[in-house]
């Protein structure tokens, strides 16, 4: 995974790989990975404090997700299939 812009990470046993990363705000922020697979699995943190991001798959922008909740959820999903071979993955504050 590829940080750009500011991001903070929170370590925490709640989280998934013990740990989360957030970001400044600014719509610089984006977190970038390349994969192969069928299958595109993101696991987030919901949160008063926290907003909505993109998540783009090849250039194509797939879905709005809100992170914005009264209370901390930990876990959250949104999943996506997609054709085999490489990919290019990148959410973006």
């Amino acid at each position: 995974m590829t940080h750009t812009g500011t991001w903070t990470t929170h370590e925490t046993t709640t989280a998934s790989g013990g740990a989360y990363v957030y970001s400044s705000g600014s719509a610089e922020d984006v977190l970038s990975l390349a994969f192969a697979g069928t299958q595109l699995e993101i696991i987030y943190v919901k949160h008063p404090a926290l907003g909505v991001f993109v998540v783009e798959v090849d250039g194509v922008p797939l879905q709005l997700v809100d992170s914005v909740a009264q209370d901390s959820e930990f876990g959250t999903k949104v999943t996506f299939t997609l054709a085999e071979g490489p990919h290019s993955l990148r959410c973006i504050r």
